[in-house]
């Protein structure tokens, strides 16, 4: 499915590290000290607006990619998280999304 997603993107914009979160539990025992820069798509939605809040708090700069067909209530309280409006299915949305991203926490 990732290869799917990224076909077509050139090589520059694509992160290193895709992650996929299953519960915020697997954040716990995760090791990003040099990951700076993350990309969180679905991050509107309210798991990955927690995986947003938690990966601020950890000091990393958080960008937020989502459709927000569920709305942005669940980004409303928090300051400093970069959010961009797209669609994951379209590869120019997504391509603008992954600059400067070092990894990726995938939940669209």
């Amino acid at each position: 499915m990732t290869k799917n997603l990224l076909k077509g993107i050139p090589a520059g914009f694509v992160p290193e590290r895709f992650i996929y979160v299953f519960s915020l539990n697997c954040l716990r025992g995760l090791k990003m000290a040099e990951s700076r820069n993350v990309l969180v798509t679905g991050g509107a939605g309210f798991i990955g607006s927690h995986v947003a809040e938690e990966l601020q708090k950890r000091g990393h700069n958080v960008r937020v990619f989502d459709n927000f067909v569920g709305g942005k209530q669940n980004l409303k309280y928090f300051d400093g998280i970069e959010v961009v409006e797209g669609d994951c299915c379209k590869k120019d949305d997504c391509a603008n999304a992954l600059k400067g991203m070092d990894s990726v926490f995938h939940l669209a």
